[in-house]
């Protein structure tokens, strides 16, 4: 299996702890795929807040952010953050205004329609309460 489909695996199980409520172990060897991940992730991000993209160019950053395609209806006001980039999942006619943060390695599903306005977060990460066990 390559080092992608390992890390691709490997956020496909997170996904479904999140999902399943499960609190997340950080110090779990699994990680290590989610913080390549993150680390490309932090890449894509740059590019796209660093620079001017037409609409076209700000989806395509998105299809590689989340290695799905992006309806044509999504329109993004950047600066955008994200950390994981590969759990948000966009669905049609959905806006996302400026300075929005998606802490998405829970998972974030955006359905048809929404709107999201400037400075929004949504952070869908469950970890550890107690600082000594984080």
């Amino acid at each position: 299996m390559s080092a992608c489909s390992s890390d691709t695996a490997a956020a496909d199980e997170i996904l479904q702890q999140c999902l399943a409520g499960s609190v997340l172990d950080f110090h779990n060897p699994s990680f290590r795929a989610i913080e390549r991940i993150v680390a490309e992730n932090a890449v894509l991000v740059h590019g796209l807040n660093a620079t001017p993209h037409t609409p076209d160019e700000a989806r395509r950053v998105l299809e590689r952010m989340t290695l799905r395609a992006i309806d044509p209806s999504v329109s993004i006001a950047t600066p955008l953050r994200n950390d994981f980039g590969r759990h948000i999942f966009f669905g049609k006619n959905i806006f996302i205004n400026t300075d929005c943060l998606l802490v998405d390695l829970g998972g974030i599903y955006l359905a048809d329609g929404v709107l999201l306005a400037p400075r929004v977060s949504i952070i869908t990460v469950n970890h550890e309460l107690e600082p000594a066990q984080a």
